[in-house]
Parts: structure tokens; C-alpha cells; sequence
């Protein structure tokens, strides 16, 4: 069980509700700007770092609450269909 979850688990949950927003198949990419944001995080090593594994980061999570859904453990709601909604739009 992941770790993320395992204190929930410890205070009487039983169930994980995921809620995405994305489809099942969904497979984030590196970030395509990486000298940008290299340039100017260029003073916060971590940083930088940490944006560069974030698409990494956040597939492995996907995996794992997958599995917990397989073992019954999670619910999982995401679209059927890819819906596009604007960042920072209000009437979309």
C-alpha cells in the first residue's frame, strides 16, 4: 500500500475516492520548457528537480491507485472522453 495513503488507512478509512480529471490512459510527459524554467529556478536546484520528475511522480501515483482499485480499495471517476477546459477559464 502506498505510503501516501497508509496513515488514512490507520485512522478507519477503507476506501480511497480519486476523482481525475483526465482519462484512464492519460500519460503525463516531461515538461516541454525545461530551459525556462531551468533559467529562472536557477537558484533552487530542488526545484528544478523536483519539475523534472514530476511526470515521473505522477504516473508511478496513477499505478498505484489503479492497483488499490483493483484490490477493491479505491474508487476511481474519470471521464470517458477527453474534455478540454481552459486553465484559467470561468465559462468553460
Amino acid at each position: 500500500m502506498p505510503s501516501r495513503y497508509r496513515g488514512r488507512w490507520k485512522k478507519g478509512c477503507d476506501r480511497l475516492v480519486v476523482i481525475l480529471s483526465k482519462t484512464r490512459d492519460y500519460i503525463r510527459k516531461p515538461h516541454g520548457m525545461r530551459f525556462l524554467y531551468a533559467i529562472r529556478c536557477h537558484p533552487y536546484p530542488q526545484i528544478i528537480s523536483l519539475i523534472d520528475h514530476r511526470h515521473i511522480a505522477y504516473n508511478q501515483n496513477l499505478q498505484e491507485v489503479f492497483a488499490l482499485e483493483r484490490e477493491g480499495k479505491a474508487f476511481v471517476f474519470a471521464p470517458s472522453h477527453s474534455i478540454h477546459v481552459g486553465t484559467y477559464s470561468m465559462n468553460e
